[in-house]
């Protein structure tokens, strides 16, 4: 989750960029060669590229000899064998983990290709599952690429190179080249061998939190940040905005995200790691929502939880306890459907980008997956990346703005091959968007775009749409820098600290960071397939769900699972807490009186909305009538709870109600600000405007009288003037209006200048003018919302509810 900017720094655009460690799908390949003489090849007489015992011989020998007495020269020290290296006479016997390379030079000079092969030692209890792992790849290029360099450089070390990633987690910086490693080795991660340097945070501060390019940091609160740590990318999508911002006409190179940037795709927005188009809303941190905490991080599905599995790939077998499927790729539900998804858009993508290039910049491009710099000139423009097209100096230089976003998309997708996996949303919604800024409309929209149809979605799909997966939104970021969710906030802002409270009516402790409101806060099994019944189907051990006590003391209930919408989305506090209100300290002048701090009801409060009276939501006037529970008279009995109209039964878990399901009664309604009475009956002026209008607009109106009079009765009715101004955005909303000009001047709205001055009838009618800024109080209970805001109104005009205001009280 988002915490603080960094002082990570981009990566300079000339280094070279090379292979990372897969975290998803590994392998290990032990060098192999091929001849530059037709068959003359060095090759190795030992397959087995392990030994559990003291020693192990090696033995070479000449393929395809082309000439008499050719010569086999090798080296033991990294280094690339010459006609100088140690002449080959007889078996090699190695002790030790080795990586052994050799050529074979004939009497003209002529030479085989360079032999690369390793062997692994096996000297432990997990030396056999590292030698297959991506981390014990000893010949592979993540580790030999520095070799004729004699160390790792500066710029690649911290994921590359021995001694780099501890260095770098010191100080967030890497000081020193790194030593040419065989493979990444236990003392990586572990210093010593079953302590790991997330162990040791106080020495190693860059572990906790994880900066990323994007300089956002992200943690995982546990030993998967050394995960993180390599495998986010060297780039974000902040560097083409660099790019850009730098030389805005072009033309540009390609920018490389770099292989394996599974944290940035797992943590999407929160990161930053593709390039997010503005306006566009992206999701954040896939939390696997419906998996138990064992499968939600790194080191739980690479490592299976318990630390034992180093080779570091997850098992298929660990997700069919509740997935149809045999493979990652075709796993029932959401994988198999971001698997499908993606792998047409990606193909479309390129398109694309191929389409842009010659049709829009006049120069062909064409794209290799296996060589830097990826993109080159198509000069054939036959589509392909032929083998003499290959190669940075044919590099495609001719990127504009448009296509450098675009095809950086393209490779964030490619070279995260299990981003279905770690947040195929996220990728879904780069790849969607970077072919509709090409001109293409995707074939396969992705959630939260336009065309993407919910109804036919999975339940995942349609969570990460929703307001409950928003895990870069405020409501789940706002304790970052406190390193936990306080208690008093627990309840509603994370999924333990729900369960928590339902059991009894208590949160016992804070939660922990990184939740949000996943399966497990409403339903109770693990396998959802299998069993999706909510809490609220055993009321007897969730005593706090049936009835729902609200912030007033009433008890209400719907009865049924909407008891577990109601627990949250009803506010804080309510009408009563005004009566109850302390005053505050402020000391007035000239005149001094009670002045009180606003108190705000909080967010989203629909459940007490809907209730009215019955929960006493908002500042109920003494003597007035209050609409109570709006039972949605004239639905027949549907269309009347949370579940039937956010959830349309349960169908639909991106919990937006849609209005189509209004218009049997409401004609011609497109939105929902539009409904009014039924069957084109004619709407009431409630307002005083002399029109009869939609619910929400007749409840802006009122809303407008009221906030006319808060900042009268500011000016004229307190001991003193004290001129006030609303601002919804930001918190308390309140403030002086200090240069008394009636709107936000730039400067007012900070903390420091909240508005204190609120004397017991200012507060009541500021209280309820919040509260009518419920996005949904027209749906939810649009008469007791009007009559709150009239009271208001009524009362500051002349201390008296006489009616003596523009305007007719429902």
């Amino acid at each position: 989750m988002r915490k603080f900017k960094s002082t990570c720094k981009r990566a300079g655009a000339a280094s070279v960029l090379i292979l990372l460690l897969p975290l998803f799908s590994l392998s290990c390949t032990h060098g192999s060669s091929t001849s530059n003489s037709g068959t003359f090849e060095v090759q190795s007489s030992q397959t087995a590229t392990t030994f559990s015992t003291p020693t192990m011989e090696v033995r070479l020998n000449l393929a395809g000899q082309t000439m008499a007495n050719p010569v086999i020269h090798y080296t033991m020290d990294l280094s690339t064998p010459t006609a100088a290296s140690t002449v080959y006479t007889g078996p090699i016997t190695i002790s030790s983990t080795t990586v052994i390379k050799a050529i074979g030079i004939n009497p003209d000079m002529s030479q085989t290709d360079v032999l690369v092969v390793g062997y692994v030692k096996l000297d432990g209890p997990y030396r056999s599952q590292w030698a297959a792992s991506g981390h014990g790849d000893i010949t592979g290029e993540a580790f030999r690429h520095w070799d004729d360099d004699g160390s790792v450089s500066t710029s690649c070390a911290r994921c590359h190179g021995g001694g780099g990633l501890s260095d770098y987690l010191a100080d967030g910086v890497v000081d020193s080249t790194g030593v040419l490693p065989l493979g990444h080795d236990c003392n990586i991660c572990h210093q010593p061998v079953s302590i790991t340097l997330y162990d040791w945070k106080a020495n190693y501060p860059f572990i906790e939190p994880v900066a990323f390019p994007s300089m956002d940091t992200a943690t995982l609160l546990g030993q998967s940040n050394l995960c993180l740590a390599c495998h986010q990318g060297r780039e974000s999508g902040d560097s083409i905005d660099d790019d850009i911002l730098a030389d805005p006409t072009g033309p540009y190179t390609f920018v490389n995200i770099h292989y394996y940037a599974a944290g940035a795709t797992f943590f999407g927005t929160e990161t930053g790691g593709g390039y997010e188009y503005p306006g566009k809303q992206y999701v954040g941190q896939n939390t696997f929502p419906s998996h138990d905490a064992a499968q939600q991080t790194c080191v739980g599905c690479h490592m299976r939880g318990d630390l034992l599995d180093h080779t570091l790939v997850p098992k298929v077998s660990d997700c069919t306890s509740c997935h149809s499927g045999s493979t990652f790729e075709t796993l029932g539900g959401t994988p198999d459907s971001n698997y499908r998804a993606i792998h047409a858009t990606h193909t479309e993508l390129l398109a694309a980008v191929q389409s842009y290039a010659i049709n829009t910049l006049g120069f062909p491009i064409a794209y290799d997956a296996n060589r830097y710099p990826y993109f080159v000139h198509d000069t054939n423009s036959n589509g392909v990346a032929d083998s003499n097209e290959l190669g940075f100096g044919n590099r495609y230089d001719e990127f504009d703005a448009t296509l450098l976003k675009a095809a950086y998309n393209y490779q964030v997708a490619a070279k995260d091959p299990a981003g279905y996996i770690h947040n195929g949303t996220y990728i879904r919604q780069l790849v969607n968007d970077s072919i509709e800024a090409l001109g293409w409309v995707p074939s396969k929209p992705a959630p939260g775009r336009a065309n993407f149809n919910l109804a036919t979605a999975t339940k995942s799909e349609q969570w990460l749409t929703s307001g409950h997966a928003a895990s870069a939104a405020e409501a789940f970021t706002h304790w970052d820098g406190d390193g936990e969710v306080a208690q008093s906030c627990a309840k509603c802002h994370s999924s333990t600290g729900f369960i928590d409270f339902i059991e009894d009516g208590v949160t016992a402790s804070a939660a922990p960071l990184g939740q949000l409101v996943e399966c497990s806060a409403c339903h109770g099994a693990t396998n959802l397939f299998a069993d999706d019944s909510t809490r609220y189907a055993d009321v007897v051990a969730h005593t706090a769900l049936e009835p729902v006590t609200f912030p007033s003391g009433a008890t209400q209930s719907l009865g049924d699972a909407s008891n577990i919408c109601m627990t949250c989305h009803q506010g804080r506090s309510s009408g009563l807490s005004i009566d109850a209100a302390s005053s505050n300290s402020a000391v007035q002048a000239p005149t001094d009186y009670s002045s009180f701090d606003f108190i705000n009801r909080h967010y989203f409060a629909a459940a007490a909305i809907m209730f009215g009276s019955d929960a006493t939501a908002s500042y109920e006037y003494a003597g007035q009538t209050y609409e109570g529970l709006n039972t949605f008279d004239g639905h027949s009995g549907d269309l009347n709870s949370c579940l039937s109209c956010h959830m349309r039964s349960t169908a639909d878990h991106s919990f937006n109600p849609q209005v189509g399901d209004c218009s049997e009664c409401h004609f011609g309604v497109t939105d929902f600000e539009d409904l009014g009475l039924p069957f084109r009956a004619a709407d009431v002026d409630y307002d005083g405007s002399g029109l009869g209008q939609s619910f929400d607009a007749e409840i802006k109106g009122m809303a407008a009288n009221l906030y006319t009079a808060i900042q009268a009765y500011a000016v004229s009715g307190l001991p003193q003037s004290s001129p006030v101004i609303y601002v919804p955005t930001s918190y308390p909303y309140w403030f002086k209006d200090t240069d008394a000009n009636g709107v936000l001047t730039p400067g007012e709205n900070n903390f420091g200048n909240r508005y204190r001055d609120f004397d017991i009838h200012l507060l009541r009618a500021a209280y309820n003018y919040h509260s009518a800024q419920d996005p949904c109080g027209d749906i939810h209970n649009y008469k007791y919302v009007l009559q709150s805001l009239y009271d208001s109104t009524d009362f500051l005009d002349n201390s008296v509810l006489d009616g003596s205001i523009v305007g007719t009280r429902p």
